[in-house]
């Protein structure tokens, strides 16, 4: 989008999901998220100080040619 006349990139996003076993072994490696038809790749995993409650993905979107 352009703010006036400069351009913002909103590539970057922050997923927060509710902590299950499955979703505790996820990695930046070998997963990516799908969401509203767009790929993001998984920059970090945020474990949320390992107080199983919730897990944060900082996220970059894939960019498709």
């Amino acid at each position: 989008k352009d703010a006036a006349g400069t351009t913002v990139d909103h590539s970057d996003i922050a997923f927060t999901v509710r902590w299950c076993a499955a979703v505790s072994q996820v990695d930046s490696v070998g997963y990516r998220i799908l969401f509203n038809d767009a790929i993001y790749n998984i920059l970090a995993v945020d474990h949320m100080s390992f107080k199983k409650k919730s897990i944060k993905f900082r996220c970059k979107k894939e960019v498709r040619s």
